[in-house]
Order: C-alpha cells, then sequence, then structure tokens
C-alpha cells in the first residue's frame, strides 16, 4: 500500500504507477476530489471518503484506491502497489489565484542553505545557524502582518470590525483608534495601515492570536514552541546570542530545522483555514446558481 496527500484547494488528481502484474507504467484517469465536510471542526471529522478503482491499460489489471477529502488536507490511498510502483501524481487546482497559499519556497532554500553550511568550520557554522534562526522569527513577523493586512484592509466592513472589536493595544492608541472611526475612509484606511504594518508586534504571539481569533477567525492551533523560539531570537538580535545570565547560546542544526518546521506548520494552519473558508464561499455561491 502508498499514499499520496494534495492540497485542499484541488478539484482533481491522477497519478502514474507500474503495474504490479505486467511491470508496465500506466496512468490513472483524472479523479475528482470530493468535497468534505465543512461543518466539522477537526481534519477527522470533515473527511469524506470515496473508493475508487484504476485499470492498467496494458494488462486490464485492476488497481483499487480510496479519496481522502478532508477540510485540512486531502489523501490518495493505493492498496494494491508499493512506494516504489507509485511513478508520479498531479493535482489540478481551482482556477482562482492560490499563490499566496503555495509559496512556501523559503523552506526549501532554508534547507539548502544548511546543507551549504555543514562543510564549514565548526565557529562559522554557530554564527550562522544563530542568524537563520532569527530569520525563522522575522519571516513568521511578516507572513502574519501580511495575513493580517490582506484580511483588515480588504473593505471598508472589515476596516471597521477591526477599529470596533479590536482592543488589543495600548490605551493611548485605544483612545486614537475611536477617533478613527470619524475619519474620512481613505485616511481611515491609511491609520489602519500604519497601525497593522508598525505598531503590532507579531512575535508576541499571546496577542496575534488573539488578532487572528477575534477579527480573522483564524485559530493559530499550538505556538507553545513558537513562543519559546521567540524568545531565544530576543537573546540572539539583542543580546548577541547570550541569555540575561551572560550564557551563550548554542543553536545547532536541528535547532535551524526545528524551528524554521514550526513556522512552516503555522503558515500551512493558517492557510489551510483561509483556503477552506474561500471554498466554502465558492461552493455556497455555486449552489445558490443552480
Amino acid at each position: 500500500m502508498t499514499s499520496f496527500d494534495y492540497n485542499i484547494w484541488s478539484k482533481s488528481v491522477s497519478f502514474k504507477f507500474r503495474c504490479p502484474k505486467c511491470g508496465e507504467i500506466s496512468e490513472s484517469e483524472i479523479l475528482p476530489v470530493p468535497s468534505p465536510n465543512y461543518d466539522a471542526d477537526t481534519q477527522g471529522d470533515s473527511e469524506v471518503r470515496e473508493d475508487f478503482e484504476c485499470v492498467c491499460k496494458h494488462c486490464g489489471h485492476i488497481i483499487e484506491g480510496e479519496l481522502v477529502s478532508g477540510i485540512y488536507y486531502g489523501t490518495v490511498v493505493l492498496q494494491d502497489i508499493g512506494d516504489d510502483a507509485l511513478i508520479d501524481y498531479q493535482c489540478e487546482d481551482y482556477e482562482e489565484d492560490y499563490d499566496d497559499y503555495k509559496d512556501f519556497g523559503f523552506y526549501t532554500d532554508t534547507h539548502k542553505a544548511l546543507y551549504a553550511i555543514d562543510s564549514l568550520q565548526e565557529d562559522v557554522k554557530k554564527i550562522l545557524y544563530r542568524l537563520l534562526y532569527a530569520n525563522a522569527i522575522a519571516y513568521m513577523e511578516n507572513y502574519l502582518c501580511k495575513k493580517a493586512k490582506d484580511y483588515i484592509l480588504r473593505n471598508d466592513e472589515t476596516i471597521r470590525k477591526f477599529i470596533e472589536k479590536w482592543d488589543g493595544c495600548s490605551a493611548g492608541l485605544r483612545r486614537k483608534k475611536k477617533d478613527l472611526v470619524s475619519l474620512e475612509q481613505k485616511l481611515l484606511k491609511s491609520e489602519v495601515a500604519h497601525y497593522l504594518n508598525d505598531l503590532l508586534s507579531y512575535h508576541n504571539l499571546k496577542k496575534t492570536r488573539k488578532l487572528f481569533k477575534e477579527i480573522l477567525e483564524i485559530d493559530l492551533g499550538d505556538t507553545d514552541q513558537l513562543e519559546h523560539a521567540v524568545a531565544l531570537r530576543h537573546d540572539i538580535v539583542h543580546r548577541n546570542g547570550k541569555t540575561v545570565d551572560e550564557q551563550s547560546l548554542s543553536i545547532s542544526k536541528q535547532d535551524v530545522e526545528n524551528v524554521w518546521d514550526n513556522v512552516f506548520e503555522l503558515m500551512k494552519c493558517i492557510d489551510s483555514q483561509i483556503a477552506t473558508r474561500m471554498l466554502r464561499d465558492m461552493l455556497t455561491e455555486e449552489a445558490q446558481d443552480k
């Protein structure tokens, strides 16, 4: 048995395989992805399963499989072949532009950099590991800022919602925020953009979690490890890699891999919820048009 995952915004999948009976390479038909249960709160409860059969075009041997579609990811399970028999697979996405949700090239680039560092001297490695570790948090902050801005500044209604509901700032900023309600719309958007760009600290994950939950209606999931990483980044950037007690931090290659993995998981968590919402809205509109 083997399997592969597909994106939640995929509308169909197909794959190439080596037939276990005749040994020839064959290709499946295009398999439509079933819609998950969008009313569910968890991946398991949302999963919808569909069985399918794939026929080898050379000998007629039948491969049995299953499509498992959930709100966070989908999986194709092939019962009768092993990992070495799965040659390739493709996912066709909906026509909407989901480039923002698939741009995770940084993740691969960081791991390439880590392999390049392997050949350097140990003292150089330590410095570069610290830089890559700190960069992960900086990347996370930029990502969180962009997502907040994309949602909040998209129209007048979401800007007003932010002004009326968000109280996660200082008393002085709250007073200023109340004054924004009476400003012209263009100036209002500019002031809110300034707050989101320059005044909100996205590395403060407790405050950021509240912002995303109350305003964007997005759950950041478990961020305990990232909160610990933020504290270490503070020591790297502001104390030259030392703790309050003047103890030097030791950042390893594994530490760098772990923090980037955690950032990557946070991004997937957020983007999957955004994509699920977009697909749900799109399917609702299609149903209404019928």
